[in-house]
């Protein structure tokens, strides 16, 4: 066995991810506005989602300062760094989810990614006239299917794009990078001869730990705020033209161990998929 395994390639390189930027605090506020604004648009109007957080908080909060977390007197109202981001995130959206379970509420979990998705975009995406693009140019009538889905996704992908390179400038992640699209899959897809999928790896999100906490507590709705936005994105360019897009990740681990005790998460991996209904 030694002597087969002397003759493999060496094992690959450590991919190199640089820490985020310093995490847009204005920003934060922002995006958790909007996901509290999101979960109240679906729960009965007297909910009292502030009283949920503050006692999520209570039971939490020294938990995670004797984990070495620093939290500020003034909370969310204050400077906000990356670790305490991730600590608001994780707060917010475990009170969505006791709120639901302890009242029973019925709740549709992929309307409120959708709904989500939607008010995050005007956050990252500020250039004025851009989301109204993205509705109406593949929607012309007077186009061929096959011209108006290649416009489509063509302006789906470059507000992708975008989306991408604000989660790095506002510091919610290092690295977020589509992968490229063939041409002649895309051709394809406009004929309605296959689905079109692509994958956009994301490097350190700084929710990461939210995120993966909340699903091992059993939750299925968390933070992962870039594949909601690329997903509602596309699904607005491509509107009208009778196609569905979905979205899932995975959690890897960009360096390579054989070790399964040694795995790390430090990459969200969101596939889309989009094919007709």
């Amino acid at each position: 066995m030694g002597k087969e395994r002397s003759k493999r390639e060496a094992r690959p390189k450590p991919r190199d991810i640089p820490d985020p930027l310093p995490l847009d605090a204005t920003v934060a506020r922002a995006v958790l506005k909007a996901s509290d604004d999101t979960f109240l648009s679906m729960v009965p109007p007297e909910t009292d989602l502030k009283a949920q957080i503050d006692k999520v908080d209570t039971l939490v909060r020294k938990t995670f300062e004797r984990g070495g977390l620093a939290l500020l007197a003034s909370g969310e109202n204050g400077e906000m760094d990356a670790k305490q981001f991730n600590y608001y995130c994780y707060i917010h959206f475990k009170a969505f989810c006791m709120i639901l379970v302890e009242k029973k509420i019925p709740f549709n979990r992929k309307v409120f990614e959708n709904e989500l998705g939607e008010r995050l975009l005007p956050i990252f995406l500020q250039q004025k006239g851009v989301l109204a693009a993205a509705s109406s140019d593949s929607n012309t009538r007077s186009e061929k299917k096959e011209e108006a889905l290649a416009k489509g996704i063509q302006n789906g992908i470059t507000l992708t794009d975008q989306i991408c390179k604000g989660l790095e400038s506002y510091g919610f992640v290092s690295i977020a990078e589509r992968s490229e699209l063939d041409g002649e899959r895309v051709t394809d897809w406009t004929k309605d001869l296959s689905d079109l999928q692509f994958s956009i790896p994301i490097d350190m999100d700084v929710t990461l730990n939210s995120q993966i906490l909340l699903q091992e507590q059993g939750y299925r709705i968390y933070p992962d705020f870039g594949r909601l936005m690329i997903t509602a994105v596309l699904q607005r360019s491509l509107d009208g033209l009778n196609q569905s897009v979905s979205s899932e990740e995975y959690y890897m681990d960009t360096n390579y161990n054989s070790d399964p005790n040694l795995f790390e998460v430090k990459q969200v991996l969101v596939n889309i998929a989009i094919d007709s209904k």
